[in-house]
């Protein structure tokens, strides 16, 4: 794609941006340059494009800030929604600036993909734009800046609540993530399974739509897909409403470090509502836990809820259950996490339970009825860390009791 053409693309007076608010525009730059920043594309060639776009839209060059570059504009920015102007969503054409700059200074566009994944609540509008350019597509470019118009328009925020699910390999995080969206969208198995940002939003449509590579599939169920497990983002019918989930790689994945540096990169920029931490109630208060809990401690701002999972792995005949919880609960404490909720919680029977009992394999309902078994014993009395009392099988798993706990701590 040459510089000629790239220029006529973004040159016009009719920047999808040049109608915004004043604040909505200091929003946009700064969030352009953070996005810069991330890839370390911050130079005096980048500096004169940005000062031509300020001209572009009507801002004074010398708002944006290059000394105290905060990424979390990053996810302001490109959650500006803007309507009755040229762009539909503002944040095609943020994509569409970042990568002219990319392109104008050399760079292969292939090489900042994935730094800029942990700072984004959206992968598939990214994903579109940086296929066009890829592929050279400037039909594509050109019909998204200029063609896409709607009426009546304002600008404001996306206020969807999203909940970001950490936690060390193997801690039951996707069967987790699976049983609180009622179905399986996550791999789970004893082997490193996330190996990239995934979301997944909670809507009132009927059908699930899968978004990959900037491409989406709709879908009576996910079982009906063969990208169920390998998307960008994916949407679901069900009862959480306006949430969305946000999936990330294990933070001790020695297998490969980059997958770990996106979980951190995401937690650091803050850009989520709520921290979910999950642990294995069967080795929850190690060395290894005790430098993740540091490192979160100091990166994360939000509110956390912390998750014992997979107590319906304990041995009954090894002493109470409840105690393991409360001495990962003392544990925290020690290291500065006071007056934390900690939730105790059996993923995958609720994951079985939810998925219904006649849907279930031979060795599964097995698994589920040693569960009811052990909800005899007294060991399985968690009474001092939740305030409920169990009445059926699925309420004894404790996820309808996170589910609830999860929104009230967000609304």
């Amino acid at each position: 794609m040459s510089n000629t053409i790239i220029k006529k693309i973004i040159s016009s007076a009719e920047h999808p941006i040049s109608g915004c608010p004043l604040n909505v525009k200091i929003i946009y730059l700064n969030g352009l340059v953070g996005a810069l920043s991330v890839c370390s594309c911050i130079d005096t060639e980048t500096k004169r494009y940005l000062k031509e776009l300020c001209t572009i839209i009507g801002i004074d060059y010398e708002s944006i800030d290059f000394v105290n570059i905060d990424y979390c504009t990053i996810g302001k920015a490109i959650n500006i929604r803007s309507t009755g102007f040229h762009l539909k969503d503002v944040r095609v054409s943020f994509w569409i600036d970042f990568y002219i700059i990319i392109i104008r200074r050399g760079i292969a566009i292939g090489t900042v993909h994935y730094p800029l994944y942990p700072y984004m609540k959206s992968l598939g509008t990214f994903s579109k734009v940086y296929y066009a350019f890829m592929d050279g597509n400037i039909n594509d470019i050109k019909y998204w800046l200029y063609n896409d118009k709607v009426s009546e328009g304002n600008c404001l925020e996306d206020k969807k609540k999203t909940i970001l699910v950490v936690a060390k390999v193997s801690s039951g995080k996707s069967t987790l993530i699976n049983a609180l969206a009622g179905n399986i969208v996550c791999r789970a198995t004893q082997e490193v399974c996330t190996n990239k940002i995934s979301k997944i939003f909670f809507t009132d449509k009927q059908k699930c739509r899968i978004v990959r590579n900037g491409k989406e599939e709709i879908v009576d169920t996910l079982l009906n897909s063969d990208h169920r497990f390998d998307y960008d983002e994916i949407y679901l019918p069900g009862m959480w409403g306006d949430f969305c989930m946000i999936d990330t790689p294990g933070v001790n994945n020695s297998l490969d470090k980059s997958h770990e540096q996106m979980t951190w990169d995401y937690v650091k920029s803050n850009d989520y509502d709520i921290l979910l931490y999950v642990c294995n109630v069967n080795y929850c208060a190690n060395d290894d836990e005790a430098r993740t809990l540091q490192l979160i401690k100091k990166l994360c701002k939000k509110k956390i809820l912390f998750v014992v999972n997979q107590i319906d792995t304990c041995k009954t005949n090894e002493g109470p259950v409840y105690r393991s919880v409360q001495n990962f609960k003392d544990f925290i404490s020690t290291m500065g996490f006071h007056n934390n909720i900690v939730i105790p919680i059996a993923s995958r029977p609720a994951l079985l339970l939810k998925v219904g009992e006649n849907n279930l394999e031979r060795m599964d309902r097995i698994d589920l009825e040693l569960f009811k078994d052990k909800l005899e014993d007294s060991s399985f009395d968690f009474s001092s860390f939740v305030d409920c009392t169990p009445t059926n099988a699925l309420e004894a798993t404790y996820i309808p009791y996170l589910e609830t706990e999860i929104k009230k701590q967000i609304l």
